[in-house]
């Protein structure tokens, strides 16, 4: 029981209070999303003389069940190693702010993704181009004459889901938070800190997206249009959100979550009069050194040990 009861204690006493609206937002996002997924796409006729629609129907590379853990848990594990590597121990890691808002903006940019894409996918019914392949496997013929009895075919529901590609979208959101997370680690676009090193790290990511991305098309799942916009959708998402909780990569304190005060208080009762909060998340600073999470200052003075971050609370 003890273990229960200090697991009980500590979801008491969480600190990212500031977040919790954001975070039902984005479960409500996500929610919506798969609602999307449940209607019946546009029905589109089609020419058997079409080029566009007679690809082979071949295995995926990457299946859809496994496109979770590609876009979501992958990218997660990539930014705690470079949090590891750049940022030091991992219980530092563990109790940082910044890696936490990091997940929550990775975990928003999906859910809006995904909520745009599918919506966009039910309304348009594009047709996949192994179309033609879709129809002779399920025992129906290309002959487009009677296209309207084939409307709300269960089999041929996926078939009629092809632009935007979901695929290409959420990794290009996930790697795009990824590749910010890393630039605003390694200072790579901070005025006198810029290396080229730094920024080839960054857009690494974005390699992993791209071949993601290609296997839709060597499958003959999509159009290259198909992924160019699931991609775009993508990236926007991961820029939006990311300046959403984040400074701009070219300023010093790009690292460090946007101060969002607690719903308990900013700082714990211990902390002198006229301290200030830091936003610190336990990581580099533009001088390289280690940023404690448990820090504050006070105007004109030193930081000292003892409170907490604006996002950061146990008061």
């Amino acid at each position: 029981m003890g273990c229960f009861d200090d697991l009980l204690g500590w979801a008491m006493r969480w600190p990212y209070t500031a977040f919790v609206e954001d975070i039902i937002l984005c479960a409500i996002v996500y929610g919506i999303s798969q609602i999307a997924t449940l209607a019946e796409p546009t029905c589109r006729g089609w020419s058997a003389n079409d080029g566009t629609l007679d690809a082979p129907f071949t295995k995926e590379t990457v299946p859809g069940t496994l496109q979770p853990v590609m876009s979501l848990l992958v990218p997660l594990v990539a930014l705690l190693v470079v949090r590891l590597l750049f940022c030091g121990r991992i219980a530092a890691q563990l109790r940082s702010p910044g890696l936490y808002v990091a997940a929550l903006e990775m975990a928003q940019a999906l859910s809006m993704d995904a909520m745009m894409i599918n919506s966009m996918k039910i309304f348009q019914g594009r047709l996949r181009p192994d179309w033609f392949a879709r129809l002779a496997k399920a025992g129906y013929s290309t002959d487009p004459t009677n296209w309207q009895d084939l409307c709300g075919v269960p089999a041929l529901r996926d078939g009629r889901m092809s632009f935007p590609s979901g695929h290409s979208g959420l990794m290009f959101a996930s790697c795009g938070v990824l590749c910010m997370q890393i630039m605003a680690i390694t200072h790579a676009l901070v005025p006198g800190h810029i290396r080229y090193w730094k920024v080839l790290l960054s857009l690494f990511p974005f390699v992993f997206a791209a071949w993601f991305a290609g296997t839709r098309t060597l499958n003959y799942r999509h159009n290259y249009d198909d992924i160019s916009v699931g991609a775009a959708l993508g990236l926007c998402c991961s820029v939006l959100f990311h300046h959403m909780y984040f400074p701009p990569l070219w300023q010093p304190n790009c690292e460090y979550p946007h101060p969002r005060p607690s719903l308990r208080g900013e700082l714990p009762a211990s902390a002198p009069a006229g301290a200030v909060p830091l936003s610190g998340n336990g990581c580099v600073t533009s001088t390289g050194d280690i940023t404690n999470t448990s820090m504050y200052e006070i105007p004109g003075g030193s930081a000292a040990p003892g409170a907490f971050p604006r996002v950061l609370t146990t008061e």
